[in-house]
């Protein structure tokens, strides 16, 4: 019950705190569903959510659940699951899906905006494809449930979905793209991304591991960000809805680059057709529950991961009303 009230009281700050950024999204982007979108999804019954696995789907059945009561529309055949076939460990042809939805624009409905983040994860320790030594021998604990990495990214984009359906003023299309096969070697961004057309895609903002802050800083950072003036765009414009709350540079530039974060997550498959695709992610790649049985639900800072999204709502305003445009 203590718990429960301090949780409670977060949430409670969080709005006042936010409110005068925007009084619309709290009913669609706070702590609480953020939450319960993470606990769903890195719950132990979905085993790690591994490629392939009934736990990986029964993850894109959760969302599309989630996407369907939102509104959104599925963009292929009334169903949210795309399939795709992937190599792994020479076993040809296996299948698995990426779930994707749209929201339609209302006068340049041919210019699309991606949102995405991956809902696989590596599974159990014996399907884990990046095992910790010292974790083999723990046998009190063998699901890698993937708290943050990334069913934090995923519940931002689910939350994005909700708000931008009821805000209901996209002139640009917004397309919500969740992948699996990231964690084989971005399988299902690499299956989709050979079959879209460049040029009709303004962005790809993919959000990845966003429910812990580094041991630096609790802002975003961008990666890949000197390859485009997506970060100037998001910072502008939200800097323009309360400068004294966000300050002039919310969204940081990724200051892990011996890391090669910008080619290791899905923004990459996109990035490489010539498309402005970036990573927003606010947690280091040095984690200690990075690929690691103890990244759960409740390891998680839910306000930080709501005030991200919030502030990727925010930024992302001039974009999607087809005022800036992404170069």
């Amino acid at each position: 019950m203590k718990y429960s009230f301090l949780f409670n009281c977060a949430i409670l700050f969080f709005f006042i705190s936010t409110a005068q950024t925007d009084t619309f999204y709290a009913a669609f982007i706070n702590p609480s569903i953020a939450k319960k979108h993470v606990s769903a999804l890195a719950d132990d019954s979905m085993m790690g959510r591994f490629t392939g696995s009934k736990g990986n789907l029964e993850a894109a059945k959760y969302i599309s659940r989630e996407l369907e009561s939102a509104g959104v529309m599925p963009l292929f055949d009334k169903n949210y699951l795309a399939p795709f076939t992937y190599n792994y460990k020479n076993n040809k042809d296996l299948i698995a899906y990426n779930v994707i939805a749209l929201l339609p624009g209302k006068t340049r409905p041919d210019e699309l905006i991606i949102f995405s983040a991956h809902y696989d994860h590596v599974g159990t320790a014996s399907s884990n494809p990046y095992p910790r030594l010292n974790e083999l021998k723990n046998k009190s604990d063998s699901i890698y449930n993937g708290a943050n990495d990334d069913a934090s990214g995923v519940s931002a984009v689910l939350m994005l979905a909700n708000y931008f359906k009821a805000l209901n003023n996209n002139e640009r299309s917004l397309v919500f793209l969740f992948f699996s096969g990231e964690e084989l070697g971005l399988k299902g961004s690499e299956s989709l991304a050979a079959n879209v057309d460049p040029k009709k895609i303004i962005a790809d903002i993919n959000i990845e591991m966003i429910g812990r802050e580094s041991e630096n800083s609790s802002h975003p950072y961008i990666t890949g960000a000197g390859l485009s003036n997506l970060a100037s765009i998001l910072n502008k414009t939200l800097t323009a809805t309360d400068k004294k709350y966000w300050r002039s540079s919310y969204f940081e530039p990724d200051s892990y680059t011996n890391e090669s974060l910008f080619t290791r997550s899905d923004n990459y498959s996109f990035a490489r057709k010539g498309i402005i695709a970036h990573s927003i992610m606010v947690t280091s790649p040095q984690d200690e529950f990075y690929h690691s049985v103890k990244d759960e639900a409740g390891t998680l800072n839910y306000q930080l991961l709501a005030k991200i999204t919030v502030a990727i709502a925010l930024g992302c305003k001039t974009i999607i009303n087809g005022t800036a445009n992404p170069k």
